[in-house]
């Protein structure tokens, strides 16, 4: 494998850089051999090959294992042996003593299978078909391990299923009937002490209804005695004369309006309502008509003082 080199380095030697880049990239392979190699080829090739015999021999070896690890009391259930082969030479390769464990129809799957799994050419699918619907080969499934059927391993979990059910129903049983012991208990030793602060806190409850009845009851005697019916007579007569002196006030606001329109007092709003050159000598009109009548206004205010200015000094004069 190339060493790796900083990315400084390479920016600080731009020459360096770029004979890395020619010999990472077009020279060597990443495990720092040569891509030019004549060898290479031939080295790959004899690779493969071995990776072939390996995957090969693995085979074998599985397959003789899962035989080996077979269960040879199917073999008892059968009535007659099916014929053999077991006078043909055994393989070298399977141990002695393995060989004499085994029964004679997993011999003869030991024997047929390596040569069919190492041979060069295929066999025909009449070939395939007959060495699978005879002996050896067609007890080849009698011979796995034999487990349970599925419908009994569903049967069993569910039987342990309900056995876990009925253990926590006895235990939540249980811990109920450890909290129920635990409640009397506490009732028994706290109980009492309960029961009294119940108690109270009814009574206060009670008592504060009372005292805002009482509340309530005192408030209308307070009333009662602040306004008695008389009181309450005049307060209405009151309050029916004050709407009345509104009222009449209201008319007399309205009279007197009346009258300042009469006297074209209030005529300035109703000039300024209309447009044109008319409307701004009305207007002119009107506030001059205003000014009059406060200008006699004012007179008359001023004789009034003097009549009475005069009318003081004559009652002067008479008692003098």
């Amino acid at each position: 494998m190339l060493p790796p080199v900083e990315d400084a380095v390479l920016a600080n030697n731009p020459e360096f850089a770029s004979l890395y880049a020619k010999l990472t990239t077009s020279a060597l392979n990443a495990d720092g051999s040569s891509k030019d190699d004549p060898a290479a080829k031939e080295r790959g090739a004899v690779t493969e090959e071995l990776n072939r015999y390996r995957l090969k021999a693995a085979k074998q070896s599985l397959l003789l294992d899962a035989i080996a690890n077979a269960n040879p009391q199917s073999l008892q259930a059968k009535p007659a042996p099916a014929p053999t082969l077991t006078k043909r030479p055994r393989a070298p390769q399977q141990p002695t003593s393995t060989i004499a464990e085994l029964p004679a129809p997993l011999l003869d799957l030991l024997l047929l299978l390596p040569p069919l799994l190492t041979a060069s050419s295929e066999l025909s699918p009449e070939s395939t078909a007959l060495l699978l619907s005879n002996p050896p080969l067609s007890d080849f499934p009698d011979h796995l391990p034999s487990s349970p059927p599925l419908s009994d391993r569903k049967a069993d979990l569910t039987r342990a299923r309900l056995a876990a059910a009925a253990s926590l129903s006895s235990l939540l049983a249980s811990q109920t009937a450890v909290l129920a012991q635990l409640l009397r208990a506490l009732e028994a030793k706290h109980g009492a002490v309960a029961r009294s602060l119940e108690l109270r806190a009814a009574e206060a409850a009670l008592a504060a209804q009372r005292q805002q009845a009482e509340a309530e009851a005192a408030l209308w005697l307070a009333r009662r005695d602040a306004y008695p019916p008389a009181a309450q007579r005049a307060l209405a007569n009151y309050a029916r004369h004050l709407c009345d002196a509104k009222a009449r006030l209201n008319e007399a606001i309205h009279a007197l309006r009346a009258e300042l329109e009469a006297y074209g007092v209030d005529s300035v709003a109703a000039a300024a309502a209309t447009a044109g050159e008319g409307g701004r000598r009305g207007e002119a009109g009107g506030a001059g008509k205003e000014k009059v009548m406060r200008e006699m206004a004012r007179v008359y205010r001023d004789m009034s003082r003097q009549l009475e200015e005069v009318r003081s000094d004559l009652e002067r004069l008479g008692r003098a």
